[in-house]
């Protein structure tokens, strides 16, 4: 009986190095050739001309501000206890 289970283990041992040595051959690291990449522009960029608009004032709006910034109130939310 020994020798048959001697027989087993050598089996089962080279069935398994070689199931570990395809293993180690199909999980190798390939070497990736990038593509060579392309040559930046080197000219140099003009920048576009701005243009001027001349108006008389700020444009139209109320003289009250954003939500209520004239009045001296807090705005809703501000997070603060209001008369506390």
């Amino acid at each position: 009986m020994k020798n048959q289970t001697d027989l087993i283990f050598s089996i089962v041992a080279i069935v398994l190095a070689i199931v570990g040595v395809v293993v180690i051959m199909q999980t190798k690291r390939r070497v990736v050739t990038l593509p060579k990449p392309e040559q930046p522009n080197l000219e140099a960029v003009q920048a576009p001309k701005p243009e001027v608009k001349m108006s008389p004032g700020l444009g139209s709006g109320s003289g009250s501000g954003g939500a209520g910034g004239s009045s001296g109130r807090p705005r809703r939310g501000g997070g603060g206890r209001v008369g506390a």
